[in-house]
């Protein structure tokens, strides 16, 4: 079985929450850097389908922990950002219980290989093929000159600890579900042992990039 998702990137997050199965994905979307096919090659794809005539792509997802209660998993990336207008969060950041690094910014972003053409590439993250098992650990506006972007395996735990006096936070998913985030509360990332699962037909994820992001 499969699903066809018809709308852009948002509808495919949307889908991933809710099902499982492989997604055909048509754009009728100004970017649609997930999709698949554009509106008008959407009979054409069915048709491909229907003959056997593609692959199955698969994705890591993050499964996420806050407080140490599973909430959902990320197929694009989380978000903890500040809940406060023109106030920012302090926050320590752990691999594997393994401190790294302290900061304060406005929010950190923990992306997959999928959500780093996202969210993620836009404060300077790196773009990561799909087929790579990392996660993105981008930090959104830094108030420290020398942080940057970190690449982890994937499998690693990763931990974001706001202080005793940070001020709230909020742990945003896929742009989606947000959950509140209060002063010494920890919020963790790990592989899901869920994949994010894509029709493909031959494309490369390399031309994607050259045609959507790069022109």
């Amino acid at each position: 079985d499969i699903v066809i998702t018809v709308g852009g990137d948002g509808t495919i997050l949307y889908a991933l929450q809710e099902i499982e199965k492989p997604i055909f994905a048509v754009n009728c979307s100004a970017m649609g850097f997930l999709t698949e096919v554009n509106a008008k090659f959407a009979k054409s794809g069915i048709e491909r389908i229907l003959k056997g005539d593609y692959n199955i792509e698969e994705r890591a997802r993050l499964k996420v922990f806050l407080e140490g209660r599973r909430v959902e998993d990320a197929s694009n990336e989380l978000t903890i950002q500040t809940a406060n207008v023109a106030k920012i969060i302090e926050f320590s950041i752990l691999i594997n219980e393994e401190l790294i690094d302290r900061l304060r910014a406005d929010g950190i972003i923990i992306a997959t290989p999928t959500g780093a053409t996202g969210y993620a590439l836009s404060v300077g993250g790196p773009i990561v093929d799909p087929g790579v098992d990392v996660a993105v650990i981008a930090p959104i506006a830094p108030f420290k000159l020398a942080s940057r972007p970190w690449i982890v395996p994937i499998d690693k735990n990763i931990c974001v600890e706001l202080s005793e006096k940070s001020k709230d936070a909020k742990l945003v998913i896929d742009g989606r579900n947000s959950y509140d985030v209060h002063a010494g509360e920890r919020v963790c990332a790990t592989l899901s042992e869920k994949k994010s699962r894509f029709i493909r037909f031959g494309e490369s994820f390399y031309q994607t990039v050259r045609l959507k992001l790069v022109r």
